[in-house]
């Protein structure tokens, strides 16, 4: 059986030039990350007009190909495709020399990136505790100090997650990394004081950030030394122990003081930053944030704020950037609601949704930066949105992701800012749906033409390949052959039902413009006398775009030697011409597939 993203995988393998134009891969929340060896060879168009693909962004050497929110599955498939282990860091040569700006950032990113997911879950967990000491939760309670542990556990002890994402991003073994994290954790020698060329330290390593980062790129710089000078026979047990010994006291003595160092003046140099006006830049962060994403050096500022708020400070940063989301979000549930447009309506749909839980390529690559006025909009709505944070000196205390649930990420036991923390989300969105609610207009369509939608999750081909000769010689008519994933069926258009079969594989709609359009469930499906069949409508039923038809269990019909191929025909094809010829791939049920012009001889 075909994995879920096996094709679109194999896609995206193919038209990056294939598993030997990788260097290496990663991914972030919404992005592929590669490194390819020759970008020439990269088919960029060919990827962007791939179902599952939203587009493509090429910046700091990577070549990232934006997939939204399920971006970790379809990573895991392309690693089987490219003939990668996802255990390990996915390089497949050395690559290309980077700029030390380019090299910082992608280290830090490799460090925080894999587990921004769980970072963001922990700040959930300790905003809704701070919620709960807001309404009378005492923060003396057993149950308060048992989740504040499952929310600040993974803080406590990041050094060794980090430890481990950081060592297999520099291609050592990667519990070489966790257990010098561990070692530099180790709670007896937390507060322990030490003496350096006459500068005392106090050791303090859990719950931060850098201080990890320079004592792993220490240890894989000695790790690597050695791997290349001893034999494969005493690679596993000395390799590892040579390099602690070495890296350990380093990492406590040097890297650390280092890191803890340079962490408290980033947090300095961002304070004083935003202290400067922060209404000021909130408007400059705010405003051009989508800008910065859509050239993806966005990570620039993230990093710094990543940095800042997993050292256990409050970044303003964070606070700037946040609204952006919302302001995305508002520009598409107007869109939704405005336009006419099924397969508009429902890109609309998932756009708004996907920016409100903080993903926005989605909805900025398909409705929004192709239009000037609504990236413009967007670009108002998140200034607003960072006017308003620095208006209220809001800060982030802990990561809960972006969108409506990193709201908890703002809240704090004693510093709660609840009025400016809501207005930051409500403003942006609000701005941004009332005016594109205010300006929109619907895209005028060629006259006579009308649009039919996808009605399965599935794969559309040519008809002339159905199994069923009548529908493959077009004698019922013209259209196309259909296969569905999970055997929903839904409407392609407005009308009215005007057949439904009563073996019930079968359905008639007549579209609102005239078309009439048989939805065939199977080849030779008859004979089960609508056994395996469930139908939602009957006949002279209003239905509109999207409305479930009818729903058959492909697996049983499968097993009773029948295929569940569906031809899709217009009967009255006499009357229209195709506008266009579709496209054979991968859809979304509600997304265009061909559009119906009328004969001006009719």
């Amino acid at each position: 059986m075909r994995r879920k993203y096996e094709k679109l995988a194999q896609e995206i393998v193919k038209k990056v030039g294939g598993k030997e134009n990788i260097i290496s891969l990663r991914h972030c929340v919404t992005r592929l990350r590669f490194q390819l060896k020759d970008v020439e060879k990269a088919d960029t168009k060919g990827l962007e007009a791939t179902d599952g693909v939203i587009t493509v962004v090429q910046a700091l050497s990577e070549y990232m190909v934006v997939i939204g929110q399920h971006v970790g599955e379809v990573y895991k498939e392309v690693c089987i495709q490219a003939g990668l282990d996802t255990a390990k860091e996915n390089t497949c040569e050395k690559p290309e020399k980077k700029s030390g700006l380019e090299t910082a950032l992608l280290t830090v990113m490799a460090g925080i990136g894999p587990t921004l997911y769980l970072l963001g879950a922990s700040g959930m967990i300790k905003g809704i505790l701070a919620v709960c000491v807001m309404l009378g939760l005492s923060a003396d309670t057993t149950v308060y100090t048992v989740m504040y542990a499952l929310g600040d556990g993974l803080l406590y002890f990041l050094p060794l997650v980090l430890g481990y994402n950081l060592a297999k991003y520099c291609k050592i073994e990667p519990f070489v990394g966790v257990w010098l994290a561990a070692a530099m954790c180790y709670p007896k020698i937390q507060g322990l004081e030490i003496s350096i060329l006459g500068m005392n330290n106090t050791v303090h390593y859990t719950s931060t950030f850098l201080p990890i980062i320079f004592s792993v790129l220490i240890a894989s710089l000695i790790y690597r030394f050695l791997e290349k000078r001893m034999s494969e026979t005493r690679k596993n047990l000395v390799i590892p122990l040579l390099t602690l010994l070495v890296a350990f006291p380093f990492g406590i003595l040097v890297a650390g003081p280092f890191g803890n160092w340079m962490a408290e003046w980033l947090h300095r140099g961002i304070m004083a930053l935003c202290g400067f006006s922060p209404v000021l830049m909130g408007v400059l962060i705010g405003g051009l944030w989508q800008v910065l994403v859509s050239v993806g050096i966005h990570g620039i500022i993230t990093v710094l704020a990543f940095a800042d708020v997993l050292a256990g400070n409050s970044s303003p940063l964070l606070a700037l950037s946040y609204s952006a989301s919302f302001a995305v979000s508002g520009v598409a549930f107007a869109v939704f609601m405005r336009s006419r447009n099924s397969g508009e309506k429902q890109t609309a749909k998932a756009g708004a949704v996907s920016a409100i839980m903080g993903a926005t390529e989605p909805a900025m690559y398909a409705l929004i930066k192709p239009d000037k006025k609504r990236f413009a909009l967007c670009c108002a709505g998140g200034a607003l949105g960072g006017a308003t944070a620095g208006f209220f000196g809001i800060s982030m205390h802990a990561y809960a992701g972006m969108g409506i649930t990193g709201l908890f990420g703002f809240f704090q036991t004693g510093d709660v800012k609840l009025v400016g923390v809501l207005l930051m989300a409500v403003l942006p969105f609000g701005f941004t749906w009332l005016i594109e609610m205010l300006l929109y207009r619907q895209e005028k369509a060629v006259e006579s033409e009308e649009i039919i939608v996808m009605p399965v999750n599935g794969s559309v081909e040519q008809l002339e390949n159905a199994e069923d000769t009548v529908f493959a010689s077009k004698a019922l008519g013209d259209g196309v052959l259909l296969h569905s994933d999970d055997g929903k069926v839904y409407a392609p258009c407005d009308g009215i039902i005007q057949t439904v079969f009563p073996t019930k594989h079968a359905i008639g709609i007549e579209s609102t413009d005239g078309s009439e359009i048989l939805i065939h469930m199977g080849n030779n499906t008859v004979a089960l006398n609508g056994k395996y069949f469930t139908v939602h409508v009957k006949e002279k039923d209003e239905v509109k775009a999207g409305q479930i038809l009818a729903e058959f269990d492909k697996k049983e019909i499968e097993a009773q030697g029948y295929n569940c191929e569906i031809p899709m025909v217009v009967t009255n094809m006499e009357m229209y011409e195709m506008s266009g010829e579709p496209t054979y791939r991968n859809y979304k049920k509600g997304e265009e597939i061909f559009r119906l012009k009328k004969k001006t001889n009719v």
